[in-house]
């Protein structure tokens, strides 16, 4: 059986306490900017889910690749992305991993970040699918 190894220190990041699997996206801020334009809304919608599987790409390319600046700016241009959508607590994360990744601190971390920005952006894309279905 698969066992997951908990014990990565994490700094002071609190160990990645899962992001509920309830509604996690937030359109109160794309809304405001678009002033009910829902066809922009649906075009930010529709970049956001394409962008998502060449920010992973790229994260993992700059990682194998000990590239962690560019690593470090994939993570800034990402959290502005997550942000519009109101995943505020990936936001957090992905600035984290930002500093880390300037620095090239604690490496081992890497993997875990662009995991979970992987499984959240996966779950967001979901909900933002039902809401261009609207």
């Amino acid at each position: 059986m698969w066992k997951r190894d908990w014990n990565v220190n994490l700094l002071n990041l609190s160990c990645f306490k899962p992001i509920s699997v309830e509604k996690i996206i937030n359109l109160t801020y794309i809304e405001e900017v678009a002033a009910g334009d829902r066809e922009f809304i649906k075009e930010m919608i529709e970049t956001f889910m394409r962008q998502v599987p060449e920010f992973v790409t790229h994260m993992q390319e700059f990682y194998i690749e000990r590239d962690y600046q560019n690593l470090a700016k994939e993570a800034h241009t990402a959290k502005s992305s997550v942000m519009l959508f109101g995943l505020d607590e990936l936001a957090r994360r992905l600035k984290a991993f930002q500093l880390l990744a300037e620095k090239g601190e604690h490496a081992e971390t890497y993997p875990a970040y662009i995991r979970e920005f992987e499984q959240v952006c996966l779950t967001a894309i979901s909900q933002l699918e039902e809401e261009l279905d609207k």
